[in-house]
């Protein structure tokens, strides 16, 4: 992570876990911004990956639970993230 002065309001996946890190056990907030390089699913969960393998020590993985997700008739997935 950066380590000038400047308020830095959009974090990347290393900088994610770099906070985290720093944070534990507590949570470490902030806007993030992810490039998806893989995507996975499991029973009703799907897993976005910012590494091709999601036990890649770089990697962070973000779950859409249910409710944020939306398939359409021929599975396709159209989930918005906002």
């Amino acid at each position: 992570m950066p380590q000038d002065s400047t308020i830095q309001s959009e974090f990347t996946a290393q900088d994610a876990i770099e906070l985290s890190e720093e944070a534990a056990p507590k949570i470490a907030p902030g806007t993030f911004s992810f490039s998806i390089k893989a995507v996975g699913a499991q029973k009703q969960y799907v897993y976005l990956n910012t590494e091709l393998g999601y036990r890649d020590r770089r990697n962070v993985s973000v779950v859409l639970l249910p409710e944020f997700q939306d398939v359409d008739s021929i599975g396709e997935c159209n989930t918005l993230i906002s």
